[in-house]
């Protein structure tokens, strides 16, 4: 496969995937962790792009700010602030999402005792997203 084509295939299927993230943020399935590596995984299509393939990383790194935007915009009206990375030394509230261990949770009480519970899995405390 030339340069050419294989850097428009990894376009096409950034902006597939890029486009599904979009449309199930816009249907309120918003998955963060998924809508972040889809955003990185544009951003890293933009940086390393040959010049033969400008156009589809730019379209690209677009959309991944449209993802990105359309994500934040639906964690803001539900009223959730994402934290970043789970941290013991923070002190989370309801509504707080955090990322651990590759996956992304919602802090469904008060303040949190403990930590997020395995990728996949909810506790008491954390709903995976």
């Amino acid at each position: 496969m030339s340069e050419k084509t294989e850097a428009e295939a990894g376009a096409k299927a950034t902006a597939e995937a890029l486009d599904k993230v979009v449309a199930e943020a816009a249907e309120g399935e918003v998955d963060t962790a998924e809508a972040a590596a889809v955003a990185e995984v544009a951003a890293l299509a933009a940086e390393t792009s040959t010049t033969k393939s400008v156009a589809a990383a730019r379209l690209a790194s677009v959309t991944a700010n449209e993802t990105l935007r359309a994500v934040n915009a639906k964690i803001l009206s539900l009223g959730l602030k994402f934290k970043g990375v789970y941290s013991e030394l923070v002190e989370y509230v309801l509504g707080d999402i955090v990322t651990f261990e590759g996956g992304s949770f919602e802090l469904q009480v008060a303040t949190a005792e403990e930590e997020p519970p395995e990728k996949g899995k909810s506790n008491a405390q954390w709903i995976f997203r």
